[in-house]
This record gives structure tokens, sequence and C-alpha cells, in this order.
């Protein structure tokens, strides 16, 4: 990548930092990141571009995610690997309706990127932020298409960090009913479940969604929940 393309790179993510700091966001140069702090909540914008850039072609993709201090103590506490707050992290695009991945183009006038990125944090992400930030409520607000890209595992572990195991059982129903989103990714919440029981049952790993969920539910002390099929559950 030219020095050119790499300023004009990041030209455009300081713009967009400006934009986001009207919506409480700070502006990290160095890591290429914007962050928001809320009590024990960091929301993180994270700007990554590509090393083939040319110079009527400089990508830019933008990632969202949310750490939560007390998941990251519950975490310590319960003996999981690394030193993880991180309870939703994806694409910025697929926070849109439709749901899809995006990258833009910042080569020419970014004023255009810059407003669209910056709209989609205050639309998408704040629309995340407020249903993760309230956990006890949290199923009750969450849609289908949102709740799509959320790791299963950080789910139980986000329920259980906050006190709300017993909402663990309504979560890993409505996963069974299979999660689709509007675009391009979905979850299947069966194949999920089924690769769960197999991991607890001793047998093969085939799924990483699946191992994370196990684990999770292992560490909360809920793992008997997938002892026996949930009500309305289909067959993987």
């Amino acid at each position: 990548m030219s020095l050119a393309t790499r300023l004009r790179f990041q030209e455009a993510r300081a713009q967009i930092g400006v934009g986001l700091g009207d919506f409480g966001f700070r502006y990290l140069r160095s890591k290429r990141q914007a962050k928001k702090v809320t009590g024990e909540w960091t929301q993180v914008v994270a700007f990554q571009t590509s090393y083939r850039n040319t110079a009527a072609d400089i990508r830019l993709w933008v990632w969202y995610w949310v750490d939560s201090d007390q998941a990251r103590r519950w975490r310590h506490q319960h003996g999981a690997v690394g030193d993880s707050g991180l309870v939703f992290h994806c694409a910025l695009g697929y926070l849109g309706d439709p749901a899809t991945f995006i990258d833009w183009n910042v080569a020419e006038d970014f004023g255009p990127v810059v407003q669209d990125v910056v709209d989609r944090v205050r639309s998408g992400a704040g629309r995340v932020s407020d249903v993760i930030m309230d956990v006890p409520a949290f199923l009750d607000r969450v849609s289908d298409s949102d709740l799509t890209f959320f790791n299963p595992g950080q789910v139980v572990e986000l329920l259980a960090a906050h006190g709300c195991t017993d909402q663990i059982g309504a979560y890993l129903r409505r996963l069974s009913g299979g999660l689709h989103s509007t675009g391009t990714v979905r979850t299947d919440g069966a194949a999920v479940l089924a690769a769960a029981r197999r991991f607890l049952a001793g047998q093969a790993r085939t799924n990483h969604a699946g191992l994370d969920l196990a684990d999770a539910l292992s560490r909360a002390g809920c793992a008997h929940l997938l002892a026996g099929p949930l009500p309305g559950e289909r067959p993987a």
C-alpha cells in the first residue's frame, strides 16, 4: 500500500471518528478504532483496509463489537481461557436492513461514506447496544434477525454473568427453532445444539459454535439443560 493510499485511508477513518464523536465515541488513531464507554460496557468501531489498495480503489471495512466488564470478571472467576469481555461482534453492514457485508471505497469523495458509516453505527449498533445493556430484558427485546449475529456461547455467558441464568433455557428454546437473518448470514440453531450435545457426551468436536455453547453452559452450571430435547425443538 502506497503512502498516498495509506494517508487517504487515515483521513477517511479520522472523519468517521469525528462524526462518531457526536454519539459519545472517542477516536483512537493509533488503534484504528473509536470507543464509547458506558459504565461496564465498551462499544468499539474498528477500521480495516486492504494491502492491495490502488489509487482508484481504497477499501474500508468496519467492524463493531461490545465488551462487558461483568462478563470478563465472570469468565475469569469461572475458569474461561483468556481475558475476554466480548459479548457481541460483527461486521457493521450486518446490522442494516437487509443484513449484508459491506465494504466502502474511499478513494474518491468519501463524504457520503463517512455519513453512511456514522448513520449505520447510530441506527444499527445503537439498536443492538440498547438491548445488550438491558440484560434482564434482553431476550424479550432482541429480534431474531439481530440475535442471528450473536455467538450462542456469548449469549449464555452474558445472561449468566448478569444473574439471569433462569433465562438460559428460554434462549436455548429460541435457538432450537432456528434463527434466520434478513440477509446473507443465518444460524442453524438445531445444528448448534446438536453439536453441543455431542461434545458434552464426549463425542467428536465438529462445530465451533456448538463447542462455545457447550463450554459456556458448563461454566454456567446449566449443561443439564441439553440432557433432553427442548420443547418444540426440531431435529438437527
